[in-house]
């Protein structure tokens, strides 16, 4: 047979295996006792095969029969064939506490040594050793508490080079696995056909990797992966019911790659040997056509406690070419934290990757945002969520007696060391940090007399005398009934932990008061949650003690509980540190009769949501009912109208624990609201791009006496918010440059204490006025035909008018057409002068258009007599002359002569 050590993996996958429904070894009290055990199968442990086993008391088991008191060291050619998970100088209790079970599927063997303790009573812990048929040997550790000197591992006992030790059992150990393996492991393994498929090709494409793993020994790989630029992929086996490692097994991983260059290899393991294939390159082409986008944004609470409270940030980011973020931000009021994937193997940035950021954050109010690049486009994303952290000042707890009584059952319970003779405290870890005021710790010390402590090192160790808390000792304490108490042999002191909900419980079972009467069976009942429990099966003694909790640093924190009696049976007492809160909305001021937002509060629970009611003026109006959740709101509705006055609204909350918050109340001011008692306007239409047009308005308040109010015309804003006074009319000018059409001014208003009054609304028509061309003035003669022609234009349709000359009407007034010349005739008879014609006229809704003058002059026509002229003349003769006269009545003018060759005449002009 090829002799070879074994090979040990640490931190194996961890299954506590209940033995308890096997056999109870036959060694009560016993520190040095073995017994002898048939094995359901051949064993084979290094060279030799066995069918019987020695399961010692003191934490080990022997293919031959080794009585020993103590540890010993590995190697050790003394005590051949060993498997020792915990081997030191221990003893059981009575009834026995070590069991051992045969096991199928698969066929094997387990030892448990439950709760067990040394000789000198330390409690050490439960351990156990599974021996399977395929020759696995598995160390299971479900709690340590005492390791200061002890050996664990395996000795061969033939030959000191083979044998395997492990020296880091701790107390702090708890769920944790060893498993040795006897496998050959003589030829490492290989891996080959290293591929990526496709080769080319940009982000968006996804690559298949694959390689063969192949192993001489027919080992399993520990694991196979793939790293890219450092980032480890685990592959899975293409052939899941392929396991001939020894011709090679084929494996593959899907994976997207970023654009640039990529450095692969695949990394693997058998039992020993770490491989990897040489690194490949390769570089991938990218794209950016689109932005990225920040969807889902979510966060864990929307308040908490300052340093103390972890906030937890998710948001999902995807991008439609496959861009990974060149960064990913957390915002706080701007402040920027980095962000980081959830799932540091997913690279489909198209379906979306969720990325993260817990922490806890400092007093405030904060606004969160998030934002990120694809290396090119910039994305942001304002959710809209607010957190607020309040101030985490110390502060005590809140003790509520008489609440629902559940006695916790503890069977399988682990039981401290602690005996009759000795005094004093056990450490014991906690499965769950537990908050304590404002610390949260890892473990307790329990006390013997009835209490825990939170301190580092206790210091009262042996206190069996009670004092009332306040107190400087013990401190960092919780004191469900402490008094000088002892117990019986194994030890009455227990401790388990539970889930739904995730619960730690300490039991004191039938305590006596010293070395005299039963005092009594108690438990502590620490939530992870932050609440805790005092559980009081019966008390038959309660003369000198102290039940509460304390401080101790700072004696201003504690709660006592003095109230406990013989009398009390199945009685509980539930303490909290986080009670109920509830945002506060602010008083309100409504209008009577006004339909306005409901009163809404937001209530949260460390304990979880319970029940609320609402009152109005101590009246219940919504009766206790279930909160919809942490966070959410709850809102009721203001009735304006059970009369003008205060109104208090009123909420009252409990949590899922009965624990009440803080009521909270909201004053409603349901008053008279300001209202308008007169609109006047100057007319209902105006002209366009005319003057003098204007709306007045005057609005009464019973109560405030003065207020704002702004103007809208047609839903815009026209004049801004400007002060009134109840009573005094002021005036708003109408701008009639707008354009043609009707235009609503609306007025809005409010009083100084924001009730707003019913807007007013004032119609303005703006009408186009009818238009008329401009004649020329002109001269006219006398006792001729003259006339005056006008044409009229009008967008809404045609009126009347009438002419006038020097003012005075010449007709009455009569229709016209649109674009149809209106002709006047000039009367030239009446006389020379200047004579004054102007056209009024409108259209057909009245609107006067701008009148038009024509100047007229009639005049008569100038006279020319002829006075003197020759006859006949000689050709080029000097001295010979025309003469004419012209007369005129209105005044002189010009005159030309035109001399025509050749012609014996002249004619003037």
């Amino acid at each position: 047979i090829y002799l070879r050590n074994y090979i040990r993996i640490t931190n194996s996958t961890y299954e506590w295996i209940d033995a308890t429904s096997g056999s109870r070894a036959n060694m009560p009290l016993q520190d040095s006792k073995n017994e002898l055990y048939s094995l359901p199968f051949e064993f084979k442990f290094y060279n030799g095969t066995f069918t019987t086993m020695y399961v010692s008391v003191n934490g080990f088991v022997s293919f031959q029969n080794h009585t020993l008191n103590d540890n010993i060291a590995f190697p050790s050619l003394a005590y051949p064939f060993i498997i020792a998970p915990y081997m030191d100088n221990l003893e059981t209790t009575t009834p026995c506490n070590i069991f051992v079970r045969n096991l199928t599927s698969p066929n094997g063997v387990v030892v448990s040594w439950n709760n067990i303790s040394t000789s000198a009573g330390r409690l050490v812990g439960s351990f156990q050793v599974v021996i399977l048929e395929t020759g696995e040997i598995h160390f299971n550790y479900r709690q340590m508490y005492y390791t200061e000197v002890y050996e664990c591992g395996l000795n061969y006992g033939k030959n000191s080079a083979y044998y395997s030790r492990y020296t880091n059992v701790n107390s702090y150990i708890a769920n944790f696995s060893l498993r040795y393996i006897y496998e050959a492991n003589i030829f490492p393994p290989t891996l080959t056909s290293p591929s990526m498929t496709p080769t080319g090709g940009d982000q968006t494409i996804l690559r298949t990797f694959t390689v063969r793993y192949t192993d001489g020994d027919g080992n399993a790989p520990l694991y196979i992966r793939l790293s890219v630029n450092g980032t480890k992929y685990q592959m899975h086996k293409v052939n899941p019911a392929d396991t001939t490692y020894s011709d090679g097994c084929d494996y593959h991983v899907d994976v997207y790659l970023q654009p640039g260059l990529n450095s692969y290899q695949f990394e693997a393991m058998d039992l020993l040997t770490p491989i990897s294939t040489s690194i490949n390159s390769t570089i991938i082409t990218g794209t950016n056509g689109s932005p990225p986008s920040l969807l889902n944004a979510v966060v864990n609470r929307l308040t908490g406690w300052a340093s103390a409270s972890k906030f937890v940030f998710m948001v999902k980011y995807t991008d439609a070419d496959n861009n990974a973020p060149v960064n990913m931000n957390l915002l706080l009021n701007n402040t920027i934290y980095v962000m980081s994937k959830l799932d540091a193997n997913d690279t489909n940035y198209v379906d979306g990757c969720i990325y993260m950021r817990s922490m806890v954050v400092l007093e405030g109010k904060y606004a969160v945002q998030f934002n990120c690049t694809d290396g090119i486009n910039p994305t942001s994303l304002n959710p809209g969520i607010t957190i607020t952290v309040l101030a985490n000042p110390m502060h005590n707890y809140y003790m509520r007696p008489n609440t629902t009584y559940s006695w916790e059952n503890m069977s399988g319970a682990i039981g401290l060391s602690m005996h009759d003779g000795t005094e004093g405290c056990e450490k014991v870890m906690l499965p769950f940090p537990f908050k304590f005021y404002n610390n949260e710790y890892t473990h307790i010390w329990v006390g013997l007399n009835g209490f825990i402590s939170f301190e580092t090192t206790p210091t009262w160790a042996y206190s069996g005398t009670p004092m009332l808390f306040p107190a400087v000792s013990p401190k960092l304490s919780i004191a469900p009934f402490w008094m000088d108490l002892s117990r019986g042999h194994p030890c009455s002191i227990s401790f388990k932990a539970f889930s739904s909900p995730s619960r730690f419980v300490i039991e004191w079972q039938d305590m006596d008061a010293g070395a005299g009467p039963l005092a009594g069976s108690f438990q502590l009942v620490l939530y992870e949650s932050g609440y805790f429990v005092f559980n009081y099966d019966y008390l038959d003694y309660t003369t000198d003690y102290s039940t509460g909790i304390n401080h101790g640093i700072n004696l201003a924190y504690y709660n006592q509980f003095a109230a406990l009696n013989t009398s009390i049976d199945n009685y509980s007492i539930l303490f909290t540190y986080d009670l109920p809160t509830s945002s506060s909305p602010g008083d309100r001021i409504v209008a009577q009769n006004a339909t306005v937002a409901p009163v809404t509060w937001r209530l949260h629970a460390e304990n979880g949501p319970g029940t609320y009611r609402i009152l109005r003026n101590g009246t219940t109006i919504v009766n206790w009912q279930a909160w919809p959740g942490n966070d959410v709101d709850v809102s009721v509705q203001i009735n304006t109208s059970t009369g003008i006055g205060r109104w208090i609204y009123q909420i009252e909350f409990i949590d899922a624990l009965g624990i009440p918050g803080v009521a909270d109340a909201v004053n409603v001011d349901v008053n008279d609201a300001p209202r308008v008692v007169l609109s006047i306007k100057s007319a209902p239409n105006a002209m366009e791009n005319s003057t003098g047009v204007y709306i007045q308005w005057t609005i009464s308040d019973s109560i405030g006496g003065s207020g704002t109010y702004r103007v809208l015309v047609n839903n815009s804003l026209y004049q801004d918010w400007t002060s009134w006074t109840s009573g005094l009319p002021f005036t708003m000018n109408v701008n009639t440059n707008m354009g043609i059409g009707s235009f609503n001014y609306t007025l809005l208003f409010v009083d100084v204490h924001g009730l707003a009054g019913k807007q007013n609304v004032t119609l303005i028509s703006i009408i186009d006025r009818p238009h008329a061309s401009h004649p020329a003035d002109f001269i006219a003669r006398e006792d001729g035909i003259s006339s005056i022609t006008w044409t009229l234009t009008d967008s809404v349709g045609p009126g009347v008018y009438r002419a006038l000359r020097n003012g005075v009407p010449l007709s009455g007034w009569l229709p016209w057409l649109n674009s149809t010349p209106v002709i006047i005739p000039v009367n030239t008879t009446i006389g020379l002068g200047n004579w004054n014609y102007t056209i009024c006229f409108n259209n057909s809704r009245g609107a006067m258009g701008i009148q038009d003058e024509v100047m007229v002059t009639v005049d008569d026509l100038p006279s020319g007599f002829l006075q003197a002229a020759p006859g006949v003349c000689l050709q080029n003769a000097t001295g010979v002359n025309i003469s004419w006269r012209i007369v005129d009545g209105i005044g002189p003018g010009n005159y030309s002569v035109n001399t025509l060759l050749k012609c014996s005449k002249y004619t003037f002009l």
